[in-house]
């Protein structure tokens, strides 16, 4: 008896299964994006949905502090907006290590990308220090009532609050 379960015991732990076997990476009814947040350049900003999840990340990019006129008292952009990138991008896995670095590694598959269709999104700038070749600055981002929909699909998800802190920005790899 020890040995059939034994048997059976290392069947389940090293049996593998097949990418083909395992189900399509869906995005959460729920979206709490608690995760790593990373930005870089004058703005490109993700923030991955949590630890167990960084392959499905939050993207927000935009012309340019000056160009949007963003300050310290705070800009709100009612979305789509032109001049935003608001999305979440699902990848067959992280793709953290391609975010504002020189050497790229092989870039992972896109599964899934929802676009911001509707909602407001407000962006703060403090802390700006500018030197002879670069301009550094700190930003804070609330998202609020934002409704995502799925590529080619109605499908959809809402953040309905979100606040994004103390974002590191200006830098550029190179």
């Amino acid at each position: 008896m020890k040995k059939l379960l034994l048997i059976l015991l290392s069947i389940l732990l090293f049996s593998g299964c097949d990418k083909e076997d395992e189900e399509d990476v869906t995005l959460p009814f729920e979206l709490d994006f608690v995760g790593k947040v990373s930005g870089c350049g004058d703005f490109s900003i993700i923030q991955e949905l949590d630890s167990l999840n960084p392959n499905i990340t939050l993207s927000i990019a935009g012309t340019g502090r000056e160009e949007l006129n963003i300050t310290n008292a705070g800009t709100t952009f009612s979305l789509p907006d032109s001049d935003l990138i608001c999305n979440i991008n699902i990848h067959e896995r992280s793709n953290a290590n391609n975010f504002c670095n020189d050497v790229i590694e092989e870039i992972p598959e896109l599964i899934s990308q929802w676009q911001a269709i509707s909602g407001n999104i407000t962006l703060f700038v403090y802390d700006v220090e500018e030197t002879e070749f670069e301009t550094y600055y700190k930003m804070n981002i609330l998202l609020e009532d934002v409704i995502f929909q799925k590529d080619a699909s109605e499908e959809r998800r809402e953040i309905s609050r979100l606040v994004l802190e103390d974002i590191g920005l200006g830098f550029l790899p190179g």
